[in-house]
């Protein structure tokens, strides 16, 4: 009786754990198929969250729809109300950044939160726009008018 409910125990952990998804790439090509997904509505809940300066680099070009959101001199909690106030926390979270790593510190964030579908692009966005994967799938918007902020 004692190895069966241990056996029930591992295999209700395994599963716990296989649930959460937060994970980072550089493979351009899976997370413009995420992007592309997302703007054609075939993932219904997700968003890409922009990491970069609003005022300068996300004003001169970034993913249509997606969310600027700067974090230098933000606090955990101010980044948490902010996201949970937008998003459930089963939503598909794609984040972008200057490929310098800031998205290490907002994926922890998301974790903390609940957020379990979280995949960050290790080599930011200029790296990301570069590629035939990107000119091919992503629409690219000016301005900062679709912000979210």
């Amino acid at each position: 009786m004692k190895k069966i409910s241990l056996l029930l125990i591992f295999i209700l952990m395994l599963s716990l754990t296989s649930c959460a998804k937060v994970k980072t790439t550089s493979d351009s090509k899976e997370f413009c198929e995420y992007i592309y997904d997302i703007s054609r509505g075939e993932i219904k809940r997700g968003a890409v969250i922009d990491l970069r300066d609003l005022e300068t680099d996300y004003a001169l070009g970034h993913i249509l729809g997606s969310l600027s959101y700067n974090f230098k001199n933000q606090s955990e909690e101010h980044f948490i109300t902010w996201i949970t106030g937008l998003k459930s926390t089963d939503t598909q979270i794609l984040l972008i950044d200057y490929g310098q790593n800031e998205h290490v510190v907002i994926m922890e964030y998301l974790k903390k939160a609940g957020f379990k579908k979280v995949l960050a692009y290790t080599l930011g966005y200029d790296t990301l726009k570069e590629t035939n994967e990107f000119k091919q799938m992503v629409e690219v918007k000016t301005g900062t008018d679709d912000c979210g902020c």
